[in-house]
């Protein structure tokens, strides 16, 4: 049976195990492909709502597309609303860490302070060079 038979099977004697056979078809090949989007768990439920959005619409599909076609464009929308979501839930659930982010930018040191610490560290030297011998060398304590 084509996947044409099927639907009008489907939509006009409401047999449904006539939508069951047309999902199964697509099952496989839908998973896999979603799955190159998706984790898992977001995989399995994009499959559920696919399947059920394809349920409630079989009645409005038009046969001039090819109905796999048809279902991966709703799967595909599925998977891209997860996406987006995702995005927005990781900036909404962690803000603490972008702002650590940014104060660690903001307490990194300037030019100004670069050249001062630059400038203390010759001094120093320059005040360990003028010791006398006996006095540079640090005594190590067993």
């Amino acid at each position: 049976m084509d996947d044409s038979f099927l639907i009008r099977k489907y939509c006009n004697k409401g047999d449904g195990d006539a939508a069951i056979e047309l999902l199964k078809r697509y099952e496989r090949p839908l998973y896999q492909y979603i799955w190159q989007m998706l984790q898992q768990q977001d995989c399995e439920d994009v499959m559920q709502e696919t399947f059920r959005k394809a349920l409630r619409a079989l009645t409005n599909y038009r046969e001039e597309s090819h109905f796999k076609s048809w279902l991966f464009r709703l799967g595909r929308n599925e998977a891209v609303d997860i996406i987006r979501r995702r995005r927005r839930t990781i900036v909404a659930e962690a803000p603490e860490e972008y702002l650590r982010g940014v104060q660690n930018i903001v307490s990194l040191p300037g030019p100004c302070e670069l050249i001062e610490e630059r400038e203390s560290i010759q001094a120093f030297m320059r005040a360990i060079a003028s010791l006398p011998e006996k006095e540079k060398e640090a005594e190590v304590a067993a």
